[in-house]
């Protein structure tokens, strides 16, 4: 009888361990949806297509410049033709980037909450039948975390660049304008 008490005992001390407690894990993957939901309507409020036919008209214009203005330009012309130039490399491959991370955001918003759901009910499987241990948990909320905080980076650049783009567009292009206005284009 005793050996039975002792068994039961230990079955209910065994049945009885409280799970693993995610309470700092599932805040820290709160605070990334958060910043990701922050940051996500300056984004999707960059209008790509201007930005790239500002950076399009900047090299038009610098072309035109390079083909057709003769002799030494002076220094301060030189530097506004440069820093005009130096636009398209704010934002080297705009458009490839702000589609990677348009895509980004919805698919990490849900992984994020689904790993928070996960580690709240302790699931012990996941969707494809594996094991959810403690090592797991701790695997994918690295890996979930690293791909957030990625994304965030991103957004956060491509939000600030494209405003910096477009502030120095609008500032340094009608200098170069007219400058461009006043080069005779030159005959072939």
């Amino acid at each position: 009888m005793k050996k039975w008490t002792i068994l039961l005992l230990m079955a209910v001390l065994v049945a009885c361990q409280p799970t693993a407690d995610y309470t700092d894990e599932m805040a820290v993957l709160d605070s990334l949806k958060t910043g990701i939901e922050a940051l996500e309507p300056g984004f999707r409020a960059i209008d790509k297509d201007a930005l790239q036919a500002m950076v399009d008209t900047a090299m038009a214009h610098v072309g035109y410049i390079q083909r057709n203005y003769e002799g030494s330009m002076r220094d301060d012309l030189a530097l506004l033709v440069d820093k005009y130039r130096s636009l398209r490399k704010l934002l080297p491959d705009l458009g490839k980037r702000y589609n990677r991370a348009l895509a980004e955001i919805d698919s990490t918003k849900i992984q994020l909450a689904t790993l928070k759901d996960a580690m709240a009910k302790g699931a012990n499987t996941d969707a494809t039948g594996r094991n959810m241990s403690a090592e797991y948990y701790e695997k994918a909320m690295a890996e979930e975390k690293r791909t957030a905080e990625s994304l965030l980076s991103e957004l956060k650049l491509i939000t600030e660049r494209s405003e910096v783009l477009r502030e120095r567009f609008d500032s340094l292009m009608p200098k170069v304008k007219y400058f461009v206005d006043s080069i005779p284009e030159r005959k072939k």
